[in-house]
């Protein structure tokens, strides 16, 4: 019987690793938003077009040459269905905040 040696990956303590995506580290809101995206099953194409940008914006968000205006985090996180906090690394917990009863 042949052993497999597989060596463990050295992990940072402070860096998340969330849900199914396991072996990836969401340590920007680039890895975030393209974490959200990816699980939300959508392309960049249909994400830009929810939020109302170009894909390629979507892209440069993603591989972080680009950062997000607190709009366009607000209205990325309502189309991930993410917190906004989650997006700007404020919490590890993606559930979105929950409308106050009688809105």
């Amino acid at each position: 019987m042949t052993k497999h040696y597989r060596p463990q990956a050295n992990r940072i303590a402070h860096r998340p690793i969330i849900g199914s995506m396991a072996n990836e580290l969401l340590d920007s809101e680039g890895a975030r938003i393209k974490w959200a995206r990816m699980r939300a099953g959508l392309t960049q194409q249909g994400l830009a077009h929810l939020v109302g940008v170009g894909n390629v914006y979507i892209s440069q968000l993603e591989s972080n040459t680009h950062r997000a205006s607190r709009d366009t985090l607000k209205k990325l996180a309502s189309a991930l269905n993410v917190s906004r906090a989650f997006l700007e690394l404020e919490t590890d917990d993606p559930t979105p905040p929950q409308p106050a009863v009688g809105d």
